[in-house]
């Protein structure tokens, strides 16, 4: 943690950070990782502090202000908002997440909506970055769940907020931002026209792992991430984030056999996982870096599932079936040039 002190030096007196700092925080470190004994926080959380206060101290000096977009809750100016107004925002944006993604594969006009969807989650983060560092009325820091009173005498009258809230805030910003960084990185396949050959044998065998990944996307985006820093040492298995959510919540009821070429990719991806058990899967709090040559992996968000390849080039199609032969063509490619 101590290596991280020239960086906040650097901040506080010029103002900047290195540009490297910020693929640190979104790929370079585990956003699971437990936090220092000493400051209740990981490398993580303290990148992403850094990250928020930079883009506070740059975006106020540019004068940029908030955009129009669905996601929003409300018309006041995310710059002014008090710290329940911003903590609705965000969890609003959360919630809405999987909907907005199915609104730009349909929408013709989807690239300007991820740009404006783009800066209004930067600007939640250069909020929070203003926030994070100040010493404020009740008013602002308004709820005081989350807030505590300031240690400095000069300012023992005002109020912070604590180190859960951060984290919570951090956690929270990070996954969007590594969503917003997939979808403007991503390759959209043209349709194959392929349909994987899934038997009724591997069908069955993994609907186990069925109800897993369903229970992945029920939960908020962000939410084992969240659950994980809210109650460390506890966590054991997602169904854990599930019922903390939602108690009442029950299976999702699998598409036939017979009906799968229809059927969303998270109703498909058991069986080929069955077939292919060689690609591994991860999810969006996962330590991983799709920058780099890890070799091939599915990336299930949100619902919606990327394969990324050992170049890497992160793969993206509304037909899991045509990734698949992606995947086979490659593979069968490279073996003949052996």
């Amino acid at each position: 943690m101590s290596m991280l002190s020239p960086l906040n030096t650097s901040l506080e007196t010029t103002k900047n950070i290195p540009e490297t700092v910020y693929h640190e925080w979104l790929w370079g470190t585990n956003p699971e990782e437990a936090y220092d004994r000493t400051v209740l926080l990981n490398r993580n959380h303290l990148l992403g502090l850094l990250i928020c206060r930079h883009k506070y101290f740059t975006t106020v000096n540019s004068g940029e202000r908030q955009v129009a977009s669905r996601l929003t809750i409300m018309d006041k100016p995310i710059y002014s908002m008090t710290w329940r107004e911003l903590k609705d925002t965000i969890s609003n944006l959360l919630f809405e997440w999987p909907a907005f993604l199915e609104r730009l594969n349909k929408n013709i006009r989807g690239h300007q909506n991820l740009r404006q969807v783009m800066a209004l989650v930067n600007q939640c983060a250069v909020r929070f970055g203003e926030l994070s560092q100040v010493a404020t009325t009740d008013t602002i820091l308004d709820d005081p769940s989350e807030t505590q009173p300031c240690k400095i005498r000069e300012h023992a009258d005002k109020v912070v907020l604590t180190l859960a809230a951060m984290r919570r805030c951090l956690g929270s910003l990070l996954i969007m931002f590594r969503h917003l960084f997939l979808l403007d990185n991503s390759i959209k396949i043209p349709s194959q026209n392929y349909q994987a050959c899934i038997s009724k044998y591997n069908y069955e065998a993994s609907m186990d792992r069925f109800h897993l990944l369903c229970m992945h996307i029920s939960i908020p985006v962000g939410g084992r991430l969240t659950y994980r820093h809210d109650f460390p040492g506890m966590y054991n298995h997602i169904s854990q984030v599930v019922y903390f959510h939602n108690s009442q919540y029950t299976r999702i009821p699998r598409h036939p056999l017979g009906e799968i070429k229809s059927a969303p990719a998270v109703h498909i991806l058991p069986a080929i996982q069955e077939l292919y058990p060689e690609i591994p899967l991860r999810f969006e709090e996962d330590h991983f870096d799709p920058t780099k040559s890890q070799g091939w992996y599915w990336l299930l968000i949100a619902g919606r599932i990327y394969l990324v390849t050992p170049q890497p080039t992160i793969w993206y199609s509304d037909n899991i079936s045509d990734l698949l032969k992606k995947y086979i063509d490659t593979v069968n490619s490279d073996a003949m040039t052996c």
